[in-house]
């Protein structure tokens, strides 16, 4: 037993400092701060010793270096929500909240303190609580904290909706939100919460509007479908120990690597021929090496939003998403692929006053309606990657083609039905 217990403290070190890289990685990112997962690794690597530390020390010896600090004040916040658990037996405190604070942004101007003057979240309406008014509602929030909501996610969602609803800081509220999610998630021994930019940053932002609005549900959706692709993903057998020897990238980084590039494309030719017919296109974000692992084991928790289009006098009327290779598609084949690529969709939005979720998955399709069931793209061979499926029919397409036909379809379905 003593045996096995040191062979899992062996693989669980290793393994959450693999994971707070990635969630830091992640969560610059979402904050403009361009630091690459290799980079990140790197300079984590480097200043091991002053990661592991006294707090004062790491501040004192970055502070000449503020753009090292964004990796190493946030990586050691995260550290310290991993080790709430084994620490405290509660929710951090007000002051808690605030030191926290302090470690992500470092020894500088107002750090550790509520900000002085007003604030505002750019490109919202919303207005964040006056300077005045922080120290009390911060009071509310940890004194609701500390009993909680008795659903550890649900209790995630909403600390991280409520700091960013008061943005208390002059600087650092979302990595602040972040990491108090994660410490709550870590508390009660889920899985780390990963926001990934490049898949789920409009999503994201979005929910976070209508938190501020009084609408949890969004963000509580995104939360707990995320925390549940990385408690599948966590299931893969050797996950662990491939995140530490870094084989799950290395392994799903070729395929991945030439199927977004076509995507790229696909995605830049939408772009245009939406602006050939005088409509909007909107990129929701970019199935990332995760969900694009998952949908290659035909899991749908690695399904995601890819676009938006419609009239550029209107709402966006149709949703472009990510799903996993249906059956329909693979009877179609005749050596149906042991992992395929993901699949794009289809879905409209629902305008109907009671709608539960924006877009339909299905609607309404006429016989003569010529918006494919499923499209299909795969690695750029022979200069047709794309492929169309109606029912049980298939077409391949060049990437311009198929874009092309594609808005035309809409726009066709869009003017006639």
């Amino acid at each position: 037993m003593q045996q096995i217990a040191r062979d899992a403290q062996e693989m669980l070190t290793p393994f959450i400092q693999a994971s707070v890289t990635d969630l830091v990685t992640e969560s610059n990112e979402m904050e403009h701060m361009e630091w690459p997962l290799a980079a990140t690794r790197e300079i984590v690597a480097k200043h091991r010793e002053l990661l592991d530390g006294p707090i004062h020390t790491l501040t004192r010896s970055i502070e000449s270096d503020p753009k090292v600090y964004e990796v190493l004040g946030l990586y050691k916040a995260h550290e310290i929500a991993h080790e709430w658990r084994e620490k405290s037996d509660r929710a951090p405190m007000v002051h808690e909240i605030r030191q926290l604070q302090k470690v992500i942004v470092g020894d500088v101007y107002g750090a550790g303190s509520f900000k002085e003057h007003s604030n505002r979240i750019s490109g919202t309406d919303h207005k964040p609580a006056e300077p005045f008014d922080v120290a009390r509602v911060m009071l509310e929030l940890s004194d609701w904290w500390q009993q909680g909501s008795g659903d550890p996610i649900l209790t995630a969602t909403v600390v991280h909706a409520w700091i960013a609803h008061i943005h208390p800081f002059d600087d650092g509220n979302g990595r602040t939100a972040r990491v108090l999610a994660n410490l709550e998630l870590a508390r009660h021994g889920y899985p780390p919460l990963i926001i990934r930019p490049s898949a789920d940053r409009k999503e994201y932002y979005e929910a976070l509007a209508a938190s501020d609005q009084g609408d949890i549900l969004p963000l509580y959706d995104l939360f707990t479908r995320n925390i549940r692709n990385q408690a599948r993903l966590m299931r893969k057998p050797n996950y662990v120990r491939d995140i530490i020897e870094d084989k799950f990238l290395s392994d799903n980084t070729a395929r991945y690597s030439m199927w977004d590039a076509v995507i790229s494309k696909f995605r830049d030719r939408l772009a245009e021929e939406c602006g050939r017919v005088n409509w909007t296109f909107e990129l929701s974000g970019m199935s990332n090496i995760q969900n694009f692992s998952l949908l290659g084991d035909r899991d749908s928790s690695g399904n995601s939003w890819f676009c938006t289009v419609g009239p550029s006098d209107g709402r966006d009327e149709w949703l472009l998403w990510f799903g996993y290779q249906s059956d329909e598609y693979r009877r179609c084949l005749s050596a149906p692929s042991v992992r395929p690529f993901p699949s794009i969709f289809v879905s409209r939005r629902d305008t109907s006053p009671n709608a539960e979720k924006p877009f339909l998955p299905s609607f309404p399709r006429p016989l003569e309606s010529s918006i494919p069931d499923e499209i299909s793209v795969g690695v750029e061979v022979a200069g047709m990657p794309i492929e169309f499926r109606w029912d049980s029919e298939l077409d391949n397409f060049t990437i311009t083609a198929a874009a092309e036909d594609l808005i035309n379809f809409l726009v066709e379905h869009s003017t006639r039905w």
